[in-house]
Order: C-alpha cells, then sequence, then structure tokens
C-alpha cells in the first residue's frame, strides 16, 4: 500500500497541492470506481435491483467509514495526548476520503448529486438559524 504524504520536508501540501474540484467531478469520478454488482444476493421470487443494491452497500459503508473517522478522534484523544499529529492528519484524511466516496456514491444511487445536498443542507440549515434568532 502506498503512503500518504500529505506534507513534503518544507511543509508544503503535495500532491494536490493548488488542485481544486467541483462536487459534481468528484462524484463522477468515484461513480466510475464503484462496482456493487453481485454483492447484495436478491430473493429470487424478488431480486434486488442495482438501485436498491447500491443504496445498501453504500449506506453500510457510510457508517462503517464514519466510525473509522470516530475510532481516530478516540486515538487522537487516547494516543496523542490530543495533539493533532502530522501522521493522525494522515489517517483522518484517509478515512474522511472513504467517508466522501461511500457519500458520493449513495447520493449517486439516489438520483442526485453532491451539490444538490450541499445547497439543499445549506439552505436547511439558513432556515433553522433564522428560526433560533428570532
Amino acid at each position: 500500500m502506498n503512503e500518504i504524504t500529505l506534507y513534503d520536508s518544507n511543509k508544503h501540501m503535495k500532491p494536490w497541492e493548488g488542485k481544486r474540484m467541483e462536487l459534481n467531478e468528484y462524484q463522477e469520478n468515484a461513480k466510475k470506481t464503484a462496482n456493487f454488482h453481485g454483492c447484495m444476493i436478491g430473493s429470487e421470487v424478488s431480486p434486488m435491483s442495482a438501485q436498491k443494491e447500491a443504496m445498501i452497500y453504500c449506506s453500510l459503508g457510510l457508517a462503517g467509514e464514519a466510525g473509522e473517522v470516530v475510532e481516530n478522534t478516540k486515538k487522537f484523544l487516547r494516543d496523542d495526548n490530543s495533539e493533532l499529529t502530522e501522521e493522525r492528519k494522515k489517517k483522518f484524511l484517509g478515512e474522511l476520503g472513504d467517508v466522501f466516496w461511500y457519500l458520493a456514491n449513495l447520493t449517486t444511487a439516489l438520483g442526485l448529486t453532491l451539490e444538490e445536498v450541499a445547497i439543499y443542507n445549506q439552505y436547511k440549515l439558513q432556515k433553522r438559524y433564522e428560526k433560533r434568532n428570532k
């Protein structure tokens, strides 16, 4: 397995420093690496659709990877004495990337875009904030 190098010796980000990506571009790229066919077996009477298969697989994967983020938080507290080390950042980076991949593919399975989810969530939170501050 290749080790992620978050910073070079001069503390510059690499190799993605300065690169930008739109949410929907990431979603399209994530879709290219998704392969759910045959991971779930529906009954012979009512076989599971590819959409349902992807929804279940991605929901379970998202929950599992979110658990890995929580696990890293525990280790940050327990093992790193609440100091965010470069090594811990690398581990968070990897797990958050996995969370994002499952989120992107679940969003695709639901027929939505990441941009729609982000815009809707921002709108929802703004409405909640406005209610609280009346």
